[in-house]
């Protein structure tokens, strides 16, 4: 009885083996090269000409001029509820401390693209310097099976 089970799973370990060897065997090389492509990006993703037009390089384009006009929206809000709080003696924030809230919301929406490109070229750059490890580990090793 022990030994079907054991013959029993070195099959099914064979079948499932054989099942990705001839997965991993058949996958073309070309992708490995659009895996490297989307798997380390650069900074030239964000010049796309579609993702300029949707986000906008400037504060009157894009989501940034939606944003902004939120931005204002909420500032006449507080300004209308901080008037009528003296009316009805309801308790709300500071003004500075809306102000300052506001401001700091506002330089990071309008640099929102520029975050996003020093976020990547970070990436991208540890990323190169990771890519370089493995080529100078891999040549080395090349080298010394070559040698022996």
């Amino acid at each position: 009885m022990e030994e079907d089970l054991l013959s029993l799973t070195d099959i099914i370990k064979n079948a499932i083996n054989d099942i990705l060897s001839q997965i991993f065997a058949s996958i073309d090389n070309n992708l490995y090269a659009i895996l490297d492509n989307l798997s380390f990006i650069d900074v030239s993703i964000l010049e796309n000409a579609s993702l300029l037009k949707i986000f906008g390089k400037s504060s009157s384009e894009g989501l940034l001029l939606l944003c902004n006009s939120l931005i204002l929206g909420f500032i006449l809000y507080y300004a209308i509820n901080y008037l009528l709080s003296h009316f009805t003696f309801s308790k709300i924030d500071s003004p500075s401390s809306f102000i300052f809230k506001s401001i700091i919301f506002l330089i990071c929406m309008n640099s929102s693209l520029y975050i996003c490109s020093q976020i990547i070229n970070i990436v991208s750059i540890s990323s190169s310097f990771i890519l370089s490890i493995g080529e100078e580990i891999f040549r080395k090793t090349n080298i010394l099976c070559v040698l022996y």
